[in-house]
């Protein structure tokens, strides 16, 4: 089967000042979700959605909501939905844009650009399984 990643875009983003938000030294430096989403309207691709929170210099919160779109020559089915690619390799292809983007971003808007950690995708996902088993 042949998967393009096609498009990725900024679905949001917020910038927050320290100022604005209750307890922000109690939060962790980086927040990190995904999801693959799959629409029944477009049954040959699919969006890997991501969530980001970043503080940035200790003086500013990043919200960010960000989704990139794979292209497939063959219509998605369960056995493709329930597959690896979509929970794993897919979000890991799609990463380094969605990092290039952020160190883009802050660098433009003044700041110094921030590396996001890498992302062990396999991990989140044996994680993810196993919440889902325990419930």
């Amino acid at each position: 089967m042949n998967i393009q990643l096609y498009a990725n875009k900024a679905v949001g983003f917020n910038l927050i000042r320290r100022d604005e938000i209750d307890e922000f030294e109690k939060l962790e430096e980086f927040g990190f979700d995904y999801k693959p989403v799959f629409d029944d309207e477009c049954s040959f691709e699919f969006r890997v959605f991501f969530r980001i929170r970043l503080k940035v210099n200790e003086t500013h919160l990043l919200l960010m909501e960000y989704e990139s779109t794979f292209k497939l020559e063959e219509a998605v089915d369960n056995n493709f939905i329930n597959s690896h690619f979509p929970h794993v390799n897919a979000p890991a292809i799609a990463f380094p844009y969605l990092r290039a983007f952020i160190s883009t971003l802050l660098l433009n808007a003044g700041y110094e650009p921030i590396m996001l950690p890498s992302i062990n995708f396999s991990a989140l996902y044996k994680e993810k399984e196993a919440e889902i088993l325990k419930d």
